[in-house]
C-alpha cells in the first residue's frame, strides 16, 4: 500500500503492519513489523529509531504576498513595507490596512486610475472586452515592482531639510522607488516655487507698502475702483527743507480727521506763522502712519476672512459634488432620477472618443484653472470654460431660448411642454375649422361639432 507524502523530507512513521510502502527522500521503501525501512534485498536501510531522530520537516512555504490592495473601490500598490501607495505617496500604512475589512467580492485591477474586472488573468473593460491580456499585465507588474525598489525619500528629506507637509502640517510619506522620487521632486519644485513667489512678494511689499494696499483692495473689492491712497506714509521720510512736502502731509492728516478746505488752509497758515510747520508735519505724519496701520490691518483681516470663507465654500462644493457622483444618481424636481454613467464617452479634438471615469467630474466641475479669454487671463473651472465656449458658439435661436429662460425663470422642460401644448392647440383649431357649422339659436353662439368635441367661438 503506497502512501502519498506531501513533502519528500517528511516521513509518516507510525504506520501499522508489515510490508507497508513508505516514500522517503523520493524513494519507496517497505517496512517490517518494527517500523524499520528495508532495502530491496531485505536489509535495514533506516531503523525506526533513526527515523524518529530526524529533524522535523520544514513547513510549507507561504504563498506569495499580494502586490496590490483595493480600498474603497480604488486599487493601491503595496510597497516593500506593506504600505498602500498611490503615485509614490503612502495612502495607508501597514498598521492602518490591518484594521480595514475587505468586503470586495469581484477581483479587479487598477490601471491608470480605472478599475477593470479580472477574468482568466485578463483585464476586461466595461463592455467585457479584453483591455489588457495576462501577459501584458505581468509585464506591467514587473515594471511596477522595479519602481518600488530604490532609495528612501524620507531620509533624503531629512538630510536636505526639504520636508513636504500635507494640509494638516504632517510630513507626506513617499514610496521608496522611482515613482515616489518623481512625486517628491515635483512637490519640492512646486513648494519652492510658491515659497519663492511669496518671499519675492513680501520683499516688494516691504519696499513699497502701497503696492500691498492696492493688491489687498483689489482682492477685496474685485477692482481698483475706490482706491485713492497715493502715498505710503509708513516709509515716508520728512525733508525739513521741503516746505511743500511738509504742508502736503499736514493737509492729508487734517483731511483724514474731517476738516474742510477752509479749516485746513487756516491750520497750515497758523503753523507757518507760529514757526511750527516742521513739528506739525511730524505729528501729522505720525497720525497718518497710525491710521495707515489700522486700515492695513483691517484690510488684511477682511481679506483673510474672505479667503477663509471662499475656501470653505470651495470645500463644501467639492464635498457636495463628490457625494452626488459617489451615489451615482441625481434626484430631479419631478422626483425622477438621473443616473450618472460610470464611464463617460468624451470626444477629443482629433475626432476620437475616449472613456473617462465619472469620478473625473469632481475635478472638472470644481478645480480652478487659468484660461486666456480674449487675451485676458481669467480663473475658472474647466466646466465654466467649456460652458462659456458653448454659449459663444450657440445659434441665434438657442440664444433666444436661453434669454427667455433667464428672463422668465422657466426651466427648459417646462418651456418644451408649453411649446408642445401650443402646437397641439394649433392642430386642433386647424382641424376644427374644416368641420361644418351649426347655428345654436338659443344662445346665439356658433358651435363646431366633431367627434363629440365642442369648440366655442
Amino acid at each position: 500500500m503506497a502512501i502519498d507524502n506531501p513533502n519528500d523530507n517528511e516521513l509518516i512513521i507510525d504506520v501499522p503492519g508489515d510490508n507497508t510502502t513508505v516514500s522517503f527522500e523520493g524513494t519507496d521503501y517497505t517496512t517490517n513489523e518494527g517500523g524499520d525501512l528495508l532495502n530491496t534485498d531485505g536489509s535495514v536501510f533506516k531503523t525506526k529509531a533513526d527515523l524518529e531522530a530526524l529533524p522535523p520537516a520544514d513547513p510549507p512555504a507561504d504563498p506569495p504576498a499580494d502586490t496590490t490592495i483595493e480600498i474603497d473601490n480604488i486599487q493601491y500598490e503595496l510597497d516593500a513595507d506593506g504600505n498602500a501607495v498611490k503615485d509614490g505617496k503612502v495612502f495607508k500604512t501597514k498598521d492602518e490596512i490591518s484594521v480595514l475589512v475587505d468586503t470586495s467580492t469581484d477581483e479587479q485591477v487598477d490601471i491608470d486610475g480605472t478599475l477593470y474586472t479580472m477574468k482568466e488573468g485578463n483585464a476586461l473593460d466595461a463592455d467585457g472586452k479584453i483591455f489588457k491580456t495576462a501577459d501584458e499585465l505581468k509585464a506591467m507588474t514587473l515594471i511596477a515592482d522595479e519602481d518600488t525598489t530604490g532609495f528612501d525619500i524620507t531620509k533624503i528629506g531629512e538630510a536636505t531639510g526639504l520636508t513636504i507637509n500635507d494640509e494638516n502640517g504632517k510630513p507626506v510619506q513617499y514610496d521608496k522607488g522611482e515613482v515616489g522620487a518623481a512625486s517628491y521632486v515635483k512637490d519640492v519644485f512646486t513648494t519652492g516655487k510658491n515659497q519663492g513667489i511669496a518671499a519675492g512678494r513680501e520683499e516688494i511689499y516691504s519696499i513699497n507698502p502701497l503696492i500691498k494696499s492696492f493688491v489687498e483692495h483689489v482682492k477685496l473689492n474685485g477692482s481698483a475702483e475706490g482706491f485713492n491712497q497715493s502715498v505710503a506714509y509708513s516709509t515716508l521720510k520728512l525733508d525739513d527743507n521741503n516746505e511743500d512736502q511738509l504742508i502736503s502731509v499736514i493737509r492729508a492728516a487734517r483731511k483724514s480727521k474731517g476738516d474742510n478746505e477752509a479749516e485746513i488752509s487756516q491750520y497750515v497758515s497758523w503753523s507757518k506763522s507760529a514757526n511750527q510747520l516742521k513739528d506739525t508735519a511730524k505729528a501729522s505724519l505720525d497720525f497718518l502712519k497710525s491710521q495707515e496701520s489700522v486700515e492695513s490691518k483691517k484690510r488684511s483681516d477682511d481679506l483673510a476672512v474672505k479667503e477663509q470663507r471662499e475656501q470653505q465654500e470651495y470645500t463644501e462644493t467639492v464635498t457636495a459634488v463628490s457625494n452626488i457622483i459617489n451615489t451615482g444618481k441625481i434626484v430631479l424636481d419631478n422626483n425622477t432620477e438621473f443616473i450618472i454613467p460610470k464611464i463617460l464617452k468624451v470626444p477629443t479634438n482629433d475626432g476620437k472618443i475616449i472613456d473617462i471615469d465619472s469620478s473625473n467630474l469632481v475635478d472638472y466641475v470644481t478645480t480652478i484653472r487659468e484660461y486666456n479669454v480674449d487675451g485676458v487671463k481669467q480663473n475658472m473651472t474647466a466646466y465654466e470654460a467649456k460652458k462659456l465656449y458653448a454659449e459663444r458658439n450657440q445659434s441665434v435661436s438657442d440664444k433666444i431660448i436661453n434669454a427667455i429662460q433667464l428672463l422668465t425663470g422657466v426651466k427648459s422642460d417646462t418651456l418644451l411642454k408649453r411649446t408642445v401644448n401650443s402646437q397641439t392647440a394649433k392642430t386642433i383649431r386647424k382641424f376644427a375649422s374644416k368641420t361644418s357649422k351649426h347655428i345654436n339659436t338659443q344662445n346665439n353662439k356658433t358651435s363646431h361639432n366633431k367627434g363629440g368635441i365642442i369648440f366655442e367661438d
